[in-house]
């Protein structure tokens, strides 16, 4: 369970980790699966990947591009995008999966097909990555607060890697001092002058402080939007 603030490459890193999975993980007939709620949301992921590919010559040798799966025969192992709008939600033997923009989700059937598919291997592994969302009544916020209760040692899980970027209590949102906490990329993906710009709108429009804690500060919250400071 990964979750950062937005446009700190999470897809791209979810993307890199789904490539090793499926193709360099020794997994024979390895069925890999960017998913999201939407097929053409899942291809941004997946596209990810599939650059990840054209761009390797080491990786083209092995990995075979098509429209939309990266397969490799030697092991008749794919990765391919899919979403609840795809022809197909059941029949798979997913061996991974990423999970993108969780905060998104309206349900989590999608999510149940894909984790109960892999029963039958041997090392499966899904990647839930996200920015913080805004409904309790969520499929994210439950993903959030299992994640959570393993973080902070209240429930033991030792197959759960947990990495959650947030502000701590009482940290001041404006303070550029403490924006690398939900922004790791700060410097790479982000610049500085980028992260003010924000926060200098949000501070002087109520209405819009509520997104930039939720995308920039990874911080969750309860509206996504709020007319008067309360």
């Amino acid at each position: 369970y990964i979750e950062v603030g937005a446009k700190n490459g999470k897809t791209t890193i979810g993307a890199g980790l789904v490539t090793r999975l499926t193709f360099f993980d020794n997994e024979p007939g390895a069925q890999g699966y960017c998913v999201a709620r939407k097929r053409d949301q899942a291809k941004i992921a997946w596209g990810d990947a599939d650059q990840m590919v054209a761009r390797s010559p080491a990786l083209s040798k092995r990995i075979k591009r098509f429209r939309t799966a990266l397969v490799q025969t030697e092991t008749a192992s794919f990765l391919k995008p899919l979403g609840r709008d795809s022809d197909t939600e059941e029949g798979f033997n997913a061996h991974d999966a990423l999970f993108d923009e969780l905060h998104t989700y309206v349900d989590r059937d999608l999510i149940d097909n894909v984790e109960k598919s892999m029963i039958t291997r041997r090392q499966p592994m899904v990647v839930k990555i996200t920015t913080a969302g805004v409904k309790r009544e969520s499929v994210w916020w439950q993903e959030r607060s299992d994640a959570l209760a393993v973080l902070e040692g209240r429930e033991i899980d030792d197959s759960m890697l947990v990495l959650v970027y947030t502000l701590d209590d009482g940290d001041d949102p404006f303070a550029a001092l403490v924006w690398p906490k939900s922004n790791p990329s700060l410097g790479v993906t982000i610049t500085l002058d980028a992260l003010r710009h924000e926060a200098a709108i949000a501070k002087r429009s109520p209405g819009k402080m509520a997104a930039f804690l939720q995308y920039q500060a990874n911080v969750p919250t309860q509206q996504s939007t709020r007319a008067l400071d309360i």
